[in-house]
């Protein structure tokens, strides 16, 4: 994908994910994941512990926080429309400025991703063992080689998280 589509794209998702947010105060999740498929590099640790704040002042930071988002992708889509290259730096630089937005994006949607993580949850030990069996099949890891290297691995951390687990389950 070319960067002005890429840029492009992700602020035309924000600038949705903004409409929907100043009607509900949220963002339900199915446009939280049509924003979770930019950031899945950016590891968001579940379950997340929530924000104890009141509706009001959750809405007007999630506000805040997309504002924040389109600017960074407005102005990085001006960067790049003005002739400039977009290297693996200029990525970084704009990773290093939504990154921490998304984290906290993910932090006021806490109840909601909590909520689904432990929907993911085994239910038993049969289930947890299925699950476990399935992460060495896709990694070609042992049990005890997946704990250890989820310990390093994000990716891998991921993997668990989308299965209901964590890598403190594998010990």
């Amino acid at each position: 994908m070319n960067a002005k589509k890429f840029l492009t794209d992700c602020l035309e998702d924000i600038k949705v994910a903004n409409i929907i947010q100043r009607e509900l105060g949220y963002l339900p999740r199915s446009v939280f994941g049509a924003l979770e498929n930019w950031y899945n590099d950016v590891e968001v640790i579940l379950p997340i512990s929530e924000m104890l704040l009141d509706d009001e002042t959750k809405k007007s930071l999630i506000q805040e926080n997309l504002l924040e988002m389109e600017i960074a992708f407005l102005k990085m889509l001006e960067y790049v429309d003005q002739g400039n290259e977009f290297t693996s730096k200029t990525h970084k630089e704009l990773a290093d400025k939504v990154d921490p937005l998304w984290r906290e994006l993910a932090s006021l949607h806490a109840n909601i991703l909590n909520e689904e993580f432990n929907n993911l949850r085994p239910r038993d030990d049969e289930e947890f063992n299925e699950r476990i069996s399935i992460m060495e099949e896709m990694t070609g890891m042992t049990r005890q080689e997946i704990r250890i290297r989820s310990q390093e691995d994000r990716r891998l951390r991921r993997m668990l998280c989308d299965l209901g687990l964590l890598p403190t389950d594998l010990n």
